[in-house]
């Protein structure tokens, strides 16, 4: 789910469609796509965490089509599924495999990656487990992922270029399994889990 200016954008990752929420109601917005995530940057610009096809991908005011990200060390990303984004454009996402994926992933391990306003795409953390949900502090200087397999939340301190420093463990869920995160313009961390 993602929120603009406008409207709304809700994934649905197993029917394989995107709704657009607005004023008028409901409409489709994308179908024949399997997307995880959905986000905005500040200059209204959607990116899709496309699962299936391996792709981070940004959608211009326009309508024009970027993949940002498809290949780590000339293998494809394993599967996208979270995107977040901060004020000043900076691009964090985690790529994870899952299900019969998961036996056949091209690197042995999973990544959280940074994609800048402005350069290449970069590794922010390796992990032999398998990152999902990705979400930012209201001042941008916090990244938090949720962890599906150790049932955890990682931090992550972002300086203004987008570099990490001072990865911890923040917390362990005690029910369910983790799967998405969001931060309250509090700065409370709200997790969904299965």
């Amino acid at each position: 789910v993602a929120w603009f200016k406008d409207y709304l954008l809700v994934a649905d990752t197993a029917g394989g469609k995107i709704t657009k929420v607005d004023s008028e109601g409901t409409s489709m917005f994308r179908e024949d796509t399997h997307v995880s995530a959905i986000a905005a940057d500040s200059e209204l610009r959607i990116y899709l965490a496309d699962a299936r096809n391996h792709h981070l991908i940004r959608i211009d005011k326009k309508g024009k089509e970027e993949v940002l990200a498809s290949e780590w060390e000339g293998k494809p990303l394993l599967g996208p599924t979270g995107i977040a984004v901060t004020k000043n454009n900076h691009v964090f996402f985690t790529d994870s495999a899952w299900a019969s994926e998961d036996a056949n992933k091209p690197r042995p391990y999973y990544g959280i990656f940074h994609v800048p306003p402005k350069g290449e795409l970069s590794l922010v953390s390796k992990m032999t487990t398998r990152p999902n949900g990705i979400a930012l502090s209201p001042d941008n200087k916090t990244l938090y992922v949720v962890d599906s397999d150790t049932r955890s939340v990682t931090s992550w301190d972002i300086d203004k270029s987008g570099a990490a420093s001072n990865q911890q463990v923040l917390l362990k869920t005690k029910a369910g399994v983790p799967n998405g995160i969001v931060t309250g313009s509090d700065g409370l961390l709200y997790i969904a889990a299965k």
